[in-house]
């Protein structure tokens, strides 16, 4: 015989492998040393190892052999050399441009590593609070799909005894299915949600894991206090890294302008002819650009650091708005979490204590106590999603307050 289970006990059976727990100070410390991170840091430590070999001169050595003999006329044959040497030197100092270039290049990697640090904390912050929330609203889910499966009951239990009628029972049924579908719906969302998680701090989805322990309080200045540290917004990371850019891009127009400066050659050469007599020859060469071989190399450095440029005072105004924008969302946020706290929650509770002691007296039908804890529920769940807000807004800001205090 083949066990068929309703929906509502499928939703509740235990997973196969339990989620692992994962508070909200560990994601964000994960996040931060995740594989982006490191790989942007490793790339880092490779540029200063090979940094290190960029010599003063900036100059090949040349060492030329030219064996030969005299073939004609037939007294005068014999075996003959020519042996120079030359070092080169750039007289616009390439090697200290080069050496320039490369630091600003480092120096950008290491305000990348920051950038993507705090892209990674933010991101696990978000999609933990997120997770959270949706664990919260689970449960208020499971007492509303409980509440309606009572309904049902009282419906079927009036309908035997002529107090109700098929319409009603059909009402209450199709309440039920609709919170286990919503059960089925969150479900999804959750998993998505740890999947994400996952993704964000960089471990794998298997098991997948749970946000535990409260959600992040953190500390924050005044929200006029908040405002006035705007002023310091190009020590956000974002920022940073691209006014770093910029400053590369300015050193790579110094190195290919060097790239192109006269170039003073020094060498000797010693000849040996055939008659055993030795020559020795000094060499003094410059090589120069005469005919602007340069234009296109520093013209192409020049747009870029332009471009760089830009983008730096695209991310200073960036940065303001997402400042700004986290500062309205706490205060938005604080007063709509207040509001469901303070004001909605106690006076539905209020409400349901009234009508349960009214059905208690016989005043009252037992459907409207149903509808007034339905109502409490679904109060409950708004206001756990409003704390999850509260909760992102407040450690988005922190977060951000944090990278401007560095």
């Amino acid at each position: 015989m083949r066990l068929r289970l309703p929906l509502t006990l499928v939703l509740l059976l235990p997973t196969p492998c339990a989620a692992q727990p994962l508070t909200f100070d560990r994601a964000i410390a994960l996040a931060a040393d995740g594989p982006e991170v490191r790989a942007v840091e490793r790339e880092g430590a490779a540029r200063a190892a090979a940094d290190d070999g960029i010599g003063g001169t900036v100059g090949a050595t040349q060492i030329t052999v030219m064996p030969g003999a005299v073939v004609a006329p037939q007294d005068a044959q014999g075996f003959e050399a020519q042996i120079n040497a030359t070092q080169s030197w750039n007289l616009g100092d390439l090697g200290g441009a080069s050496g320039a270039a490369a630091r600003a290049e480092r120096s950008a990697l290491d305000a990348e590593a920051r950038a993507v640090a705090l892209r990674g904390r933010l991101e696990a912050a978000r999609r933990w609070v997120e997770l959270w929330a949706l664990q919260q609203v689970a449960e208020r889910l499971e007492a509303r799909r409980a509440l309606t499966a009572r309904r049902v009951e009282r419906q079927e239990r009036a309908l035997a005894l002529g107090a109700s009628d098929a319409p009603a029972l059909a009402e209450a049924r199709a309440a039920e299915a609709a919170a286990a579908e919503r059960m089925l719906a969150l479900e999804g969302e959750r998993v998505e949600a740890a999947n994400a998680l996952a993704i964000a701090i960089g471990e794998a989805a298997d098991p997948p894991p749970r946000a535990s322990g409260p959600l992040p309080r953190p500390r924050l200045p005044s929200l006029a206090a908040c405002r006035a540290r705007i002023a310091s917004l190009e020590a956000l990371p974002e920022v940073a890294l691209q006014r770093a850019l910029a400053a590369a891009a300015d050193a790579r127009i110094a190195e290919a302008s060097a790239g192109f400066a006269p170039v003073l050659s020094v060498g000797a050469q010693l000849e040996r002819s055939a008659s055993d007599a030795y020559v020795v020859y000094g060499i003094l060469g410059l090589t120069f650009d005469g005919f602007g071989m340069a234009t296109r190399s520093t013209a192409q450095a020049e747009g870029e650091a332009a471009r760089r440029a830009a983008d730096g005072d695209t991310a200073a105004q960036r940065a303001r708005v997402e400042l700004e924008g986290a500062i309205h969302e706490v205060q938005h946020a604080r007063r709509l979490a207040r509001l469901l706290d303070e004001r909605l929650r106690p006076a539905l509770e209020a409400r349901v204590a009234q009508r349960a002691a009214q059905v208690e007296a016989g005043e009252l039908e037992v459907f409207a106590l149903l509808d007034a804890e339905e109502q409490r529920i679904a109060a409950e769940e708004a206001s756990v999603r409003a704390e999850g807000a509260r909760a992102w807004a407040e450690v988005r800001l922190w977060l951000l307050l944090a990278e401007l205090a560095r």
